[in-house]
Protein backbone atom coordinates (compact mmCIF):
# COMPACT_ATOMS: atom_id res chain seq x y z
CA UNK A 1 0.00 0.00 0.00
CA UNK A 2 3.33 2.27 0.52
CA UNK A 3 4.53 1.59 -2.90
CA UNK A 4 0.75 2.06 -4.50
CA UNK A 5 0.57 5.47 -2.54
CA UNK A 6 3.62 6.97 -3.41
CA UNK A 7 3.35 6.04 -6.62
CA UNK A 8 -0.04 6.83 -7.85
CA UNK A 9 0.49 10.47 -5.43
CA UNK A 10 3.52 11.65 -8.05
CA UNK A 11 4.45 11.41 -11.70
CA UNK A 12 7.44 9.23 -12.09
CA UNK A 13 9.79 11.76 -12.61
CA UNK A 14 9.28 13.98 -9.83
CA UNK A 15 9.43 10.36 -7.56
CA UNK A 16 13.26 9.80 -9.53
CA UNK A 17 14.43 13.71 -8.11
CA UNK A 18 12.71 13.27 -4.60
CA UNK A 19 14.92 12.66 -1.43
CA UNK A 20 12.05 11.02 0.59
CA UNK A 21 9.92 10.20 -1.97
CA UNK A 22 6.71 8.70 0.54
CA UNK A 23 7.07 12.19 2.62
CA UNK A 24 6.99 13.45 -1.18
CA UNK A 25 3.97 12.14 -1.65
CA UNK A 26 1.99 12.53 1.37
CA UNK A 27 3.28 16.24 1.21
CA UNK A 28 1.68 16.18 -2.14
CA UNK A 29 -1.44 14.08 -1.52
CA UNK A 30 -2.65 17.00 1.23
CA UNK A 31 -0.59 19.53 -0.21
CA UNK A 32 0.83 20.59 2.89
CA UNK A 33 4.51 20.29 3.54
CA UNK A 34 3.42 19.74 7.32
CA UNK A 35 2.05 16.35 6.46
CA UNK A 36 5.37 15.24 5.06
CA UNK A 37 7.13 16.25 7.88
CA UNK A 38 4.49 14.35 10.11
CA UNK A 39 5.62 11.08 8.46
CA UNK A 40 9.37 11.85 8.37
CA UNK A 41 8.60 12.38 12.53
CA UNK A 42 6.70 8.91 12.51
CA UNK A 43 9.35 7.18 10.23
CA UNK A 44 12.07 8.11 12.72
CA UNK A 45 9.61 7.71 15.82
CA UNK A 46 9.62 4.06 14.60
CA UNK A 47 13.55 3.70 13.88
CA UNK A 48 14.20 4.67 17.49
CA UNK A 49 11.87 1.96 18.43
CA UNK A 50 13.77 -0.54 16.67
CA UNK A 51 16.83 0.60 17.45
CA UNK A 52 15.75 -0.20 20.91
CA UNK A 53 14.77 -3.61 19.85
CA UNK A 54 18.01 -4.50 18.38
CA UNK A 55 20.06 -2.81 21.50
CA UNK A 56 18.25 -5.29 24.00
CA UNK A 57 18.60 -8.42 21.70
CA UNK A 58 22.24 -7.97 20.83
CA UNK A 59 23.14 -7.50 24.44
CA UNK A 60 21.49 -10.27 25.71
CA UNK A 61 22.89 -12.46 22.32
CA UNK A 62 26.15 -11.21 23.44
CA UNK A 63 25.55 -12.22 27.38
CA UNK A 64 24.46 -15.48 25.97
CA UNK A 65 27.25 -15.98 23.47
CA UNK A 66 30.01 -15.15 26.79
CA UNK A 67 28.05 -17.80 29.09
CA UNK A 68 28.69 -20.44 26.59
CA UNK A 69 32.24 -19.67 25.95
CA UNK A 70 32.17 -18.20 22.69
CA UNK A 71 32.58 -14.88 23.80
CA UNK A 72 35.29 -13.85 27.07
CA UNK A 73 33.55 -14.01 30.05
CA UNK A 74 33.53 -10.30 30.54
CA UNK A 75 30.38 -9.79 28.18
CA UNK A 76 28.63 -12.43 30.57
CA UNK A 77 28.84 -9.77 33.58
CA UNK A 78 25.48 -8.93 35.21
CA UNK A 79 24.65 -5.51 36.37
CA UNK A 80 24.18 -5.87 40.30
CA UNK A 81 20.77 -4.25 40.43
CA UNK A 82 19.33 -4.00 37.38
CA UNK A 83 20.48 -7.94 36.24
CA UNK A 84 21.18 -6.19 32.57
CA UNK A 85 24.26 -7.33 31.15
CA UNK A 86 25.98 -3.99 32.16
CA UNK A 87 29.08 -5.12 29.68
CA UNK A 88 27.31 -5.96 26.48
CA UNK A 89 25.35 -3.07 26.47
CA UNK A 90 28.22 -0.59 26.95
CA UNK A 91 30.66 -2.34 24.57
CA UNK A 92 27.33 -2.16 21.55
CA UNK A 93 26.80 1.61 22.58
CA UNK A 94 30.23 2.42 22.41
CA UNK A 95 30.11 0.72 18.59
CA UNK A 96 26.81 2.65 17.98
CA UNK A 97 28.47 5.83 18.84
CA UNK A 98 31.30 5.53 17.01
CA UNK A 99 29.79 3.87 13.93
CA UNK A 100 29.10 7.45 12.23
CA UNK A 101 32.80 8.60 11.81
CA UNK A 102 33.37 5.60 9.98
CA UNK A 103 31.73 7.18 6.84
CA UNK A 104 28.49 6.73 4.64
CA UNK A 105 30.97 4.15 2.39
CA UNK A 106 32.10 2.09 5.23
CA UNK A 107 28.08 2.30 7.05
CA UNK A 108 27.00 0.95 3.58
CA UNK A 109 29.56 -1.80 3.09
CA UNK A 110 28.18 -3.24 7.09
CA UNK A 111 24.66 -3.13 5.97
CA UNK A 112 25.07 -4.64 2.61
CA UNK A 113 27.49 -7.84 4.00
CA UNK A 114 24.94 -8.01 6.73
CA UNK A 115 22.32 -8.48 4.29
CA UNK A 116 23.02 -12.01 3.14
CA UNK A 117 23.44 -13.30 6.79
CA UNK A 118 20.44 -12.21 7.64
CA UNK A 119 18.54 -14.29 4.90
CA UNK A 120 20.55 -17.31 4.90
CA UNK A 121 19.77 -16.99 9.13
CA UNK A 122 15.80 -17.38 7.60
CA UNK A 123 16.83 -20.36 5.52
CA UNK A 124 18.14 -22.10 8.48
CA UNK A 125 15.58 -20.89 10.59
CA UNK A 126 12.70 -22.67 7.55
CA UNK A 127 15.21 -25.74 7.27
CA UNK A 128 15.10 -26.20 11.14
CA UNK A 129 11.10 -25.86 11.08
CA UNK A 130 10.77 -28.70 8.67
CA UNK A 131 13.60 -30.98 10.12
CA UNK A 132 11.26 -30.64 14.10
CA UNK A 133 7.88 -31.39 12.22
CA UNK A 134 9.83 -34.48 11.33
CA UNK A 135 11.51 -35.56 14.06
CA UNK A 136 9.62 -34.11 17.07
CA UNK A 137 6.19 -34.35 15.67
CA UNK A 138 4.45 -34.07 18.99
CA UNK A 139 6.63 -31.72 20.60
CA UNK A 140 4.37 -29.29 22.56
CA UNK A 141 4.02 -26.16 20.31
CA UNK A 142 1.99 -22.71 21.96
CA UNK A 143 1.78 -21.97 18.36
CA UNK A 144 1.54 -24.47 15.71
CA UNK A 145 2.04 -23.36 11.87
CA UNK A 146 -0.50 -25.48 9.22
CA UNK A 147 -2.24 -27.20 11.87
CA UNK A 148 -1.58 -30.81 13.10
CA UNK A 149 -1.18 -32.17 9.37
CA UNK A 150 1.82 -31.44 6.57
CA UNK A 151 0.39 -27.69 6.26
CA UNK A 152 3.29 -27.02 8.11
CA UNK A 153 6.15 -28.87 6.83
CA UNK A 154 5.01 -27.29 2.98
CA UNK A 155 5.10 -23.87 4.77
CA UNK A 156 8.68 -24.75 5.89
CA UNK A 157 9.46 -25.86 2.56
CA UNK A 158 8.10 -23.07 0.75
CA UNK A 159 9.78 -20.85 3.36
CA UNK A 160 13.02 -22.22 2.38
CA UNK A 161 12.50 -21.83 -1.17
CA UNK A 162 11.40 -18.37 -1.57
CA UNK A 163 14.32 -17.33 0.89
CA UNK A 164 17.00 -18.84 -0.91
CA UNK A 165 15.20 -17.09 -4.08
CA UNK A 166 15.87 -14.22 -2.10
CA UNK A 167 19.55 -14.91 -1.62
CA UNK A 168 20.18 -15.18 -5.25
CA UNK A 169 19.50 -11.69 -5.81
CA UNK A 170 22.31 -10.57 -4.08
CA UNK A 171 24.53 -12.65 -6.36
CA UNK A 172 26.62 -10.77 -9.23
CA UNK A 173 24.08 -9.79 -12.59
CA UNK A 174 21.18 -9.71 -9.93
CA UNK A 175 18.54 -6.65 -9.09
CA UNK A 176 20.34 -6.35 -5.67
CA UNK A 177 23.77 -7.51 -6.60
CA UNK A 178 26.70 -6.39 -3.91
CA UNK A 179 30.26 -4.92 -4.54
CA UNK A 180 33.14 -6.38 -3.78
CA UNK A 181 33.80 -4.76 -0.27
CA UNK A 182 30.69 -5.87 0.98
CA UNK A 183 31.42 -9.54 0.51
CA UNK A 184 34.64 -9.46 1.49
CA UNK A 185 33.17 -8.89 4.77
CA UNK A 186 30.58 -10.98 4.57
CA UNK A 187 33.27 -13.33 4.41
CA UNK A 188 35.09 -12.01 7.35
CA UNK A 189 32.22 -12.19 9.69
CA UNK A 190 32.08 -15.78 8.49
CA UNK A 191 35.37 -16.42 9.25
CA UNK A 192 35.01 -14.75 12.94
CA UNK A 193 31.90 -16.92 13.51
CA UNK A 194 33.42 -19.63 12.71
CA UNK A 195 36.57 -18.80 15.21
CA UNK A 196 33.84 -17.78 17.79
CA UNK A 197 31.87 -21.48 17.25
CA UNK A 198 35.23 -23.52 17.60
CA UNK A 199 35.47 -21.60 21.24
CA UNK A 200 32.40 -23.68 22.93
CA UNK A 201 33.41 -27.23 24.21
CA UNK A 202 33.44 -30.10 22.12
CA UNK A 203 31.72 -33.41 23.37
CA UNK A 204 28.06 -31.80 24.75
CA UNK A 205 25.15 -34.22 23.42
CA UNK A 206 22.15 -32.68 22.15
CA UNK A 207 19.05 -32.35 24.67
CA UNK A 208 17.14 -30.80 27.21
CA UNK A 209 20.06 -30.60 29.28
CA UNK A 210 22.16 -29.57 27.05
CA UNK A 211 23.21 -26.01 27.87
CA UNK A 212 23.50 -27.27 31.83
CA UNK A 213 26.20 -29.30 31.09
CA UNK A 214 27.67 -26.90 28.79
CA UNK A 215 27.84 -24.32 32.12
CA UNK A 216 29.25 -27.21 34.12
CA UNK A 217 31.63 -27.87 31.18
CA UNK A 218 32.66 -24.02 31.39
CA UNK A 219 32.65 -23.78 35.11
CA UNK A 220 35.47 -26.95 34.91
CA UNK A 221 37.64 -24.88 32.12
CA UNK A 222 37.81 -21.56 33.74
CA UNK A 223 37.33 -19.78 36.78
CA UNK A 224 36.43 -16.79 35.22
CA UNK A 225 33.46 -17.98 33.59
CA UNK A 226 32.04 -19.67 36.75
CA UNK A 227 32.29 -16.48 38.99
CA UNK A 228 30.50 -14.55 35.79
CA UNK A 229 27.79 -17.15 35.57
Amino acid sequence: MTVLTTSSAMPASDIAQADIATADAMGALFGSDLMAKILIAGGIAGILTSWNSLLLGASRLMYSMARSGMLPAWFGKLHPKYRTPVNALLFIGALSFLAPFFGVSMLVWLVDSGAPSIVIAYILVSIVFVILRRREPHMDRPLRVGGKGNGGTFIGIAAAVLCIALLSLYLPGMPAALTPPPWILFGLWWVLGAVLLFRIPSGIAPGQDAEHRLLERLKQRSPDAARSI
